[in-house]
């Protein structure tokens, strides 16, 4: 990638306050002169804005489709946007990416799931990754006040349990890039936490 580029990502289950922490990160890396695009998934790209209806408001039927169209959206949403932006030298901010799906897909393997990744990213992965850690019952209790949740996060407890199970077996798969925040605190204690490594990356950024 080309001189100054970054990818970063944001993890978590809905209410663990990743997308604040996203806009804190944007802020910093825009105050210390960087060129930043923030983006998200799903629904990054064109064809993505579709497909984020499709599977946040409808869902999908059967769990291998809902896996193969979080896939298509990735594919299109690396070349049309992250790629661009990297190769341009900029900083990118994603809300979810490839950990997303290795957690919310716990029926499948991380096998499976990292070959699905890997043909549909090109091997792009992130250069840093912030989990922010947080009790289900917490995030539950912070998205009671939202008007409604999508089809994803509305499925039952016992589904949320196993992503927060699974969220840990990716943290412990790739220690060096994914930094575990614990999101409990306040938000600008949280995002204190997350600037010590914002820092670092930019300490070691060529």
């Amino acid at each position: 990638m080309a001189f100054n580029s970054l990818f970063i990502t944001f993890e978590g289950i809905d209410g663990c306050g990743k997308s604040t922490q996203l806009l804190k990160a944007k802020r910093f890396f825009t105050e210390n002169g960087y060129d930043v695009v923030e983006t998200r998934e799903p629904g990054g790209s064109m064809i993505g804005r579709h497909l984020r209806a499709l599977l946040l408001e409808e869902g999908a039927k059967i769990q291998r489709s809902e896996v193969l169209l979080f896939m298509l959206d990735r594919s299109e949403h690396v070349r049309q946007v992250i790629e661009p932006a990297l190769q341009q030298g900029k900083v990118v901010l994603c809300d979810r990416y490839i950990d997303s799906t290795l957690a919310y897909q716990h029926d499948f393997s991380f096998e499976l799931l990292d070959t699905l990744n890997q043909f549909a990213t090109g091997g792009l992965k992130p250069d840093l990754t912030f989990y922010f850690d947080l009790p289900l019952e917490t995030a539950i209790s912070r998205r009671r006040s939202r008007p409604e949740s999508d089809k994803i996060e509305s499925r039952p407890h016992s589904y949320m349990e196993n992503v927060l199970a699974r969220y840990t077996k990716v943290c412990l798969r790739e220690p060096q890039r994914i930094k575990v925040i614990p999101a409990h605190h306040p938000i600008e204690e949280v995002t204190k936490m997350m600037e010590v490594h914002l820092r670092g990356s930019i300490a070691s950024s060529p």
